[in-house]
């Protein structure tokens, strides 16, 4: 991830967070307007997982900035990938973890 990138593709920091808290909470309270076929709002169907796993990182992310950004200039959420997860659960459960 680049540091210098602009828009979206540009870290989290003090300067575009609100712009950035703004537009999760309308993706966050878009996902749960979504609806089924039959009307039935797409987090209370079976199909909930996918929408509830958004609107719990949505969440966490709008918990979690606030209070990295008193201690850095800026957070790359990339490094919340799923894929250094794994990597970081890997070496814990090669150390005999």
């Amino acid at each position: 991830m680049n540091p210098r990138a602009k828009g979206f593709k540009a870290p989290l920091g003090a300067l575009n967070w609100m712009e950035r808290k703004a537009f999760l909470s309308r993706a966050r309270e878009y996902l749960l307007t979504l609806v089924t076929k039959d009307g039935t709002p797409l987090h209370r169907s079976k199909r909930y997982l996918s929408v509830i796993g958004f609107v719990i990182n949505i969440d966490t992310l709008m918990l979690m900035i606030p209070e990295l950004l008193q201690v850095q200039r800026y957070v790359l959420t990339y490094s919340f990938s799923q894929d250094h997860l794994e990597l970081l659960f890997n070496s814990i459960r090669a150390s005999g973890g």
